[in-house]
């Protein structure tokens, strides 16, 4: 048989979200029974869905390549509530289109000077220790920023097509949609109410660049990138996994599953849950120090500066040569397994 085109397996992936997290969102929806349901989890979204609403939702161009992941009753929202009328995405379209230009332009010249190929090679494996140590990092850059201009145009095409837009007021958040869907459901009946209403699309904001390039821990980075992937990871795996103390693993595993069966992803995401110990130690033994002092504020630098070129550059190169489980174990053995 031909081999299937790269873009098969993205939309692959997409898939197994939505049409699990909507069989996830109908059992949720049959099995509340409190009379008060501020988040809407038994919305009239749910109350008929047939065959075809199933087709469209899943193969909805809006996403289906990149992300970001919606629930079904956002996208129901997005065809049956008036807001997409009364919103204007171009604004904040315009403002991603240049960062996504940008970007675009980092990412060509990163890969053109740091090629991650190059880091399998035989001239590679004989440069200092050093050097083969800090080339991981611009390697990751490099991915970084290919992911950044994906995610971003996928959020403009959402964004267009009015998919997300939520009053600010309803406590929107990344994935879940509005936090307050009762208050959200009392502003679609007042046609002049929704016309002095405030709007965005954090429904949909899958990457918060700037946090996740700023932010020292494993941790918050987590929080922050691909945020309603994390989204649907937290509530459908993680909140449900009936054993507490392994429902990080377990969770970061399937997330390695979806990814793909390539070793690099397993090498990267399942080597997480060990930094997070190590980390939540750290935080323990900072915290036991008083505020400024040097034991305090030179342990936690420390440690995000490992972080920062060991975890995410050499587990970066992991998932960018993910393919090849050779090239894994010579990149390892190229800077001497030094994230271990």
């Amino acid at each position: 048989m031909p081999v299937p085109p790269a873009h098969t397996n993205l939309v692959q992936m997409i898939l197994t979200l939505k049409l699990s997290g909507l069989a996830f969102e109908i059992n949720s929806a049959a099995a509340m029974k409190l009379p008060d349901d501020p988040q809407g989890v038994n919305s009239a979204a749910l109350k008929k869905i047939t065959f075809m609403d199933v087709i469209h939702y899943g193969l909805s161009y809006m996403g289906v390549l990149t992300g970001p992941y919606y629930r079904y009753r956002t996208y129901w929202d997005s065809l049956h509530r008036p807001f997409s009328y009364y919103v204007d995405p171009w604004p904040l379209t315009l403002y991603k289109l240049k960062q996504a230009t940008v970007l675009s332009i980092l990412f060509l010249l990163m890969n053109y000077t740091f090629p991650t190929e190059y880091t399998v090679t035989e001239e590679y494996a004989n440069r200092s220790l050093l050097y083969r140590w800090f080339y991981t990092y611009p390697v990751f850059a490099t991915f970084r920023l290919r992911l950044f201009s994906g995610i971003i145009l996928s959020e403009c095409a959402c964004q267009m097509a009015g998919l997300g837009a939520y009053p600010t007021k309803c406590e929107t958040a990344p994935g879940l949609g509005p936090r307050n869907y009762k208050e959200f459901e009392e502003i679609c009946t007042d046609e002049e109410k929704i016309t002095q209403e405030q709007f965005d699309f954090e429904t949909i904001h899958n990457m918060n660049i700037w946090q996740v390039e700023t932010c020292h821990l494993v941790r918050s980075c987590m929080k922050y990138w691909n945020s309603c992937i994390q989204y649907w990871m937290g509530i459908y795996i993680y909140k449900r996994f009936p054993f507490k103390p392994l429902r990080m693993i377990m969770t970061l595993t399937l997330s390695a599953l979806w990814h793909g069966y390539a070793v690099g992803y397993y090498v990267c995401i399942c080597s997480v849950p060990f930094y997070l110990l190590i980390e939540d130690l750290l935080i323990k033994f900072h915290n036991q120090h008083e505020k400024d002092s040097i034991v305090r504020l030179e342990n936690l630098d420390v440690y995000s500066m490992g972080n920062e070129t060991i975890l995410y550059g050499l587990f970066g190169c992991s998932v960018s040569i993910t393919r090849f489980s050779t090239n894994i174990t010579i990149l390892c053995k190229s800077v001497l397994h030094w994230s271990y």
